[in-house]
Parts: C-alpha cells; sequence; structure tokens
C-alpha cells in the first residue's frame, strides 16, 4: 500500500464517528451572490414569454434532440428582488423518461447570456427540472446535497414555479447548471480543462470517446479523455498504476460510494447518467447527474456486484481500489446520519407540498440498517491471539484474521497490566511487554481495515511468578 492511501484510509477511519446531529437551520450553501437562488427552501417564480416563432421551432424538438436556443423574455421574481423582463434563450431539456412536449410539462434549459455580459446574480444559465421521474419532488435536493458532503462536485438545488405565456406548468427543481460558472465554484478559476458528458452506455474506454458531449473545453483535443480511456483498457494492477495517474480515485471512488448508498438508478455504476470532468493537469473527478432517480428499491444493490460502469468495475478487482470505495462508504453512511436527511425531508417536502415525505423517511432508516448490514458482513473477522513468557517478558502473537477482501491496514492491542486497559497500534502482528513479578496481565487484538475494526480476539491472560 502507497503512503498516500495508508493515509487516505486512516483519515477515512478516523472520519468514522458520526458528528453528533443537530438541527438544520438553512439548506443554502455557498458564498457567491446566486446561492440564494438554490435554497430549496424557497420557491422563486419564472415567467416565460415565448413568441410564436420560437414555439413553432421548439415544437420539432425531440426526445433526446436538441435544437438551437429560441428567443424568449424571461422574468425571475424572488421574494424581495424582481429580474427582467431580459431576453433569453430557451430550449426543451430531457430524453427517454422526462422528455416532455409543450403540451405537458416540459423541462427548460435557459440561455442567460443570450444578450452578451448578461447575467442572474452571475448565473449565465438556468436548468429547470420538470420532477416528472421523482413525483416525491424532494429526492434531487437531498441527493445533491450527501453528495456535496461527500466533496463530490455537484449541482445545488432550489425550486421555482414555472409559466409560459399565461399558462401555469407548476413546479420545477432549479438545478445549478454545471458550467463554468459553477465549476470555478469547486475546481477554481480557470482549472477546467474538459467537462464531458455521458449517458446512456457511454464510458470512457478506447473508441468511445467520440459519443461524449464536450460542454466545457476545447473540441478539437481531447489527449485526455483519451489518456483515461487508455487506462481503463488496462486491468488489474496495471489499471490501478495507470488510473491514478489521470484519476484523482479518493473523489472517483466517493462518487461511486454515494451512488451506491443512495441506489441511484441513473448513475455511473449503472452506466446511464454522469459527468467527467478533467482539470489543467489531466486529473479526472466525476460529477453526479439525473439524481431525480435516487432513493431507489432494495432491487438496485444488484449492481453492486453487477456493475455497468466499467471504472467502478475495474476498482472491485483492485484491493487498493476497493479499500477506498470501502472507507467512503463508512464516510457516507454516517454523513447521512449527521446531515439529518430525515429531517430535510420534511423540511424541503412541506414547501413543496411533496407526498413522499413518509416514504422517503421510511426509506432513509431503511437504508442505513441495510448498508450497516452490509458493512458489518465485510467486516474483517476475529483475530486469533496466543500469549507466552520468555524470560522477563510476556510475548503476544496473533494470526492475519480473514479480511473480507479489504486491507488490513493495522492491529489494535490491548495489554491490562494493573487492572488498567492501555492500546497500542501495530503493524507487526507481534507485541512484546513487561509486568510486575507475582502479578498477571492480559491482552487482546484487533484488526482495521477501511470498513473499521474486526471483533476482539479472545482475551489471553498470564501471570508472572
Amino acid at each position: 500500500m502507497s503512503l498516500t492511501l495508508a493515509a487516505t484510509l486512516a483519515l477515512s477511519v478516523a472520519a468514522m464517528t458520526a458528528v453528533p446531529a443537530s438541527a438544520v437551520t438553512s439548506y443554502v450553501e455557498g458564498t457567491d451572490a446566486a446561492a440564494s437562488l438554490f435554497n430549496p427552501m424557497k420557491i422563486v417564480d419564472i415567467d416565460l414569454t415565448i413568441p410564436e416563432s420560437s414555439l413553432e421551432v421548439i415544437r420539432t424538438q425531440e426526445m433526446c434532440g436538441t435544437i438551437p436556443y429560441q428567443d424568449a423574455t424571461l422574468t425571475l421574481t424572488t421574494t424581495t428582488t424582481t429580474y427582467g423582463p431580459m431576453e433569453v434563450g430557451v430550449r426543451l431539456k430531457g430524453c427517454y423518461g422526462s422528455f416532455r412536449q409543450l403540451d405537458d410539462k416540459p423541462g427548460w434549459k435557459i440561455k442567460i447570456n443570450k444578450v452578451s455580459g448578461q447575467n442572474i446574480l452571475g448565473l449565465k444559465r438556468l436548468t429547470l427540472n420538470n420532477m416528472v421521474q421523482d413525483g416525491t419532488q424532494i429526492h434531487e435536493a437531498m441527493a445533491y446535497r450527501l453528495f456535496r458532503a461527500m466533496g463530490v462536485p455537484s449541482s445545488r438545488i432550489g425550486y421555482a414555479s414555472v409559466s409560459m405565456n399565461g399558462r401555469e406548468y407548476g413546479t420545477y427543481a432549479n438545478i445549478e447548471t454545471l458550467d463554468s460558472v459553477s465549476l470555478r465554484r469547486w475546481y477554481g478559476a480557470d482549472n477546467t480543462l474538459h467537462l464531458y458528458e455521458g449517458a446512456y452506455g457511454q464510458d470512457a474506454v478506447s473508441g468511445w470517446e467520440s459519443y461524449f458531449e464536450i460542454d466545457e473545453g476545447a473540441t478539437d483535443n481531447i489527449a485526455d479523455l483519451t489518456a483515461l480511456a487508455s487506462a481503463n483498457d488496462l486491468t488489474g494492477s496495471a489499471w490501478w498504476t495507470a488510473i491514478q495517474r489521470v484519476a484523482d480515485m479518493n473523489k472517483m471512488t466517493a462518487e461511486w460510494a454515494t451512488e451506491y448508498y443512495l441506489r441511484h438508478w441513473d448513475g455511473y455504476i449503472t452506466r446511464n447518467n454522469y459527468y467527467l470532468h478533467s482539470t489543467l493537469d489531466g486529473k479526472f473527478t466525476m460529477l453526479p447527474w439525473g439524481a431525480d432517480q435516487t432513493f431507489d428499491g432494495p432491487w438496485w444493490d444488484d449492481y453492486i456486484n453487477n456493475p455497468q460502469g466499467v471504472m467502478y468495475g475495474r476498482c472491485m478487482g483492485v484491493q487498493a481500489c476497493r479499500d477506498l470505495f470501502a472507507a467512503n462508504v463508512v464516510k457516507v453512511k454516517n454523513l447521512a446520519n449527521s446531515l439529518r436527511m430525515d429531517q430535510m425531508a420534511t423540511d424541503v417536502g412541506g414547501i413543496v407540498g411533496s407526498w413522499g415525505i413518509t416514504q422517503t423517511r421510511d426509506w432513509i432508516t431503511e437504508r442505513k440498517n441495510s448498508v450497516g448490514v452490509w458493512i458489518a458482513s465485510n467486516t474483517v473477522g476475529q483475530t486469533v491471539a496466543t500469549l507466552r513468557r520468555s524470560g522477563s517478558k510476556s510475548i503476544g502473537t496473533w494470526r492475519a484474521p480473514d479480511s473480507k477482501g479489504y486491507t488490513i491496514t493495522a492491529y489494535q492491542v490491548g495489554i491490562k497490566r494493573g487492572g488498567v486497559w492501555k492500546y497500542y497500534t501495530r503493524t507487526a502482528r507481534t507485541i512484546t511487554f513487561s509486568h510486575a513479578r507475582r502479578t498477571t496481565a492480559s491482552f487482546r487484538v484487533r484488526a482495521l481495515t477501511a470498513l473499521g475494526y474486526g471483533p476482539w480476539s479472545t482475551v489471553k491472560t498470564i501471570r508472572r511468578n
């Protein structure tokens, strides 16, 4: 194991104890001017006026297709401020499952900077999800919040009541658009080489690079994506060596662990909907998308052992990568508890009038338990220890227990002298200690992996005459 990986796992294990839960007073994140628009406890009003000439073109847009942005006028009203009317560009949003035409409840993409330099609180675009695949209307806001808490770059969510030419379309999720504005918050200014959009079976393997949509960055040079694809053509230790050169694997596995926890049907593990971001040094991370299909049923767990995403599958074949994934599963479970997701379901659900508050809270309880069962079933086994005398010393030794496929990073050793237990960390499987004549000492040991400590060995006791 590399020092970097060992350090990462040590930090992950240190984070296993959840922060005590406290009442959440605000779901607003960030100090930028636009943060208030991504407050899931507020619903803004968005009114679109679209001329018939634009509507004629919009009606031709097909599912999964795109058209040029069409002329429209937008007015956005918060509780304190009105922005507009302003000239913008609009088109429909959505593909399989979510696409709707104008006579239904269409999703919208809105180009605010159709007029050069025009923005709303620094935003160049708006993405309005029709939430037809999430009847509860709260899953996206909750899911992306958990991703962000895990350090995974992902969108903030607000809500908007949308009308078009006087027709009320209802409540939409106002999803922070993944573009140069939002990427700057996560990666820093001018540190985005590319943002690639992958969907519907696309993956970063050789021969598939051209299927990715390039949302940010140059279109005439995709050497970074080619390097990632070349790494994924390998397997085993060769893949692990290569992939670490082109991807931040702690953040990658954090994204996958959060998908796993949320049972994200439309994510990367199912190879369906995701983004790949590269920085100027060519290092990739993954951003989630399509989080309206989270909080899914137990059947999803089959994907953990039968994944579609190539990188996740490669990861499960390398012990060091599985260690990172496992540590992030523990972390996301504890974060879900400390974030009080059940309370968020109640809070946000009350704002949008969700029918799914009780069902979502029940899911949160079930998932905490089922992931706990997964962790317990994969936690390292019990250590078998022996204790013997050698001259004036007592020597404790032990065998490596069943690690369940994860790396044993250390052993915790307990020694009891004078009625008091003291604890030590060892990587070798032996410890030598002394104690006063005509006294007894006790000894026990347990192993540590990314999933936490295994059970203590049977206590061994020895007397020095």
